[in-house]
């Protein structure tokens, strides 16, 4: 019986101490995402061409996060043959607007200028073109005064 108090001498906490408890295990690393490139730009893009709602909204975001990488998969995708019908090319230039560059600020002109045309031939009476222009100029007006050559 003598070995009795020594194994709950020793199962027992310190005197005037509390049982620690046990440390949790360390948490395994987390892999890192892999960086966002070429190719997960390019079905980003086919996204937002296609997709509706919150696929589409996800994808424009990423987008519009890595303009470095979207932007110019974007404006080659618009020079693409097949050229992109009227509602992706709406999609496309909205999404550069979202990247804001100034050097995408013609593409943006060229719209304005089409839709106005547009506008002029559906209807001669005067003043159709401006609610046509609207849009356009809003996206010009946001990135504000274009640098001039010197």
């Amino acid at each position: 019986m003598s070995d009795g108090p020594v194994l709950l001498a020793a199962l027992a906490p310190a005197r005037g101490g509390k049982a620690k408890p046990a440390a949790p295990p360390a948490p395994e690393p987390v892999a890192a995402p892999p960086p966002y490139g070429q190719e997960q730009a390019a079905a980003d893009i086919e996204l937002v061409l296609t997709g509706r709602g919150k696929d589409y909204l996800q994808a424009r975001a990423r987008l519009e996060q890595h303009p470095a990488v979207a932007a110019p998969l974007v404006t080659a995708r618009m020079a693409a043959t097949p050229a992109p019908t009227t509602a992706e090319q709406r999609r496309l230039l909205a999404l550069l607007g979202g990247i804001a560059r100034p050097e995408d600020i013609p593409l943006f002109a060229d719209a304005m200028r089409r839709d106005v045309a547009a506008a002029v031939k559906q209807s001669q009476e005067q003043g159709i073109e401006l609610p046509a222009a609207e849009p356009w100029r809003e996206v010009l007006r946001a990135q504000g005064p274009r640098p001039r050559p010197r």
